[in-house]
């Protein structure tokens, strides 16, 4: 059996505005004081019971950098709110300071000391931008190296663009850092300079990936598929090309 620990509810908040689609920023604690560690693109589950009495688990990525030395340890979370989605009604109507149980973190997507990239390329839709949020530190770091960057973020919308504002900070603070949001249903302003029409596959094949770089895809899984298969055949190898399906369960 996997080994369970109980996180506490310590923030909430909405990440898109209303009308759209329902995505949810949640904060957790430890409940008993633990140490909550992880490698940034790791995930954990969470468990409940549903309104049938039965027990339900879901996975979510954490959506934060791991904190200072000394600072607070949390998870943070991004979740879809589904229409009639077991989770989503149980994490909407959870109040603060409850706690549930949760296991992890699990995966292995995340990036390694031995990456070398000339580039590395992130791709995500909706709420599987939620792990290059917790990078943030480490791709810091890897800009401050002389390592460019650059985040393909799909929505449908440009409210549906998780996180925009965070991305757009580090690109005005680190010129090696690009950010681009691709919006399938909305056409952006002429002085939106990081925001392009369209999804994501074009713009990625745009930036002429190469066997050097290193790709990290994330979200709807024809997207995570689709971009794989444009990549291996640019040229990078199987082990530059890391896929994190997301496949929302409501």
């Amino acid at each position: 059996m996997i080994p369970r620990l109980p996180l506490r509810l310590i923030e909430r908040r909405p990440l898109v505005p209303h009308p759209g689609p329902g995505v949810l920023h949640l904060g957790f604690e430890h409940a008993l004081g633990g140490a909550l560690a992880f490698k940034p693109g790791q995930f954990i589950q969470v468990f409940f019971t549903d309104a049938q009495g039965q027990e339900q688990r879901r996975s979510y990525s954490i959506a934060n950098p791991p904190p200072a030395e000394g600072a607070p340890m949390r998870w943070e979370l991004a979740v879809s709110l589904l229409p009639g989605g077991r989770a989503s009604h149980f994490l909407q109507a959870l109040p603060l300071g409850a706690t549930i149980e949760a296991a992890g973190p699990f995966g292995r997507f995340h990036l390694m000391p031995a990456d070398a990239p000339r580039r590395i390329l992130l791709v995500a839709t909706g709420t599987g931008v939620a792990p290059f949020r917790a990078m943030l530190v480490q791709l810091r770091q890897r800009l401050d190296a002389g390592t460019r960057v650059v985040l393909l973020c799909g929505a449908r919308t440009r409210d549906e663009l998780l996180y925009r504002d965070e991305f757009l900070a580090l690109a005005r603070q680190a010129p090696g850092f690009a950010y681009r949001g691709c919006l399938s249903r909305e056409t952006p302003a002429p002085d939106e300079a990081d925001l392009v029409a369209g999804h994501v596959q074009p713009t990625l094949m745009a930036l002429a990936p190469g066997a050097d770089d290193l790709a990290l895809l994330c979200g709807n899984p024809s997207m995570v598929d689709d971009c794989a298969a444009l990549l291996a055949q640019a040229g990078l190898p199987p082990r530059a090309i890391r896929r994190e399906r997301y496949i929302a369960s409501g």
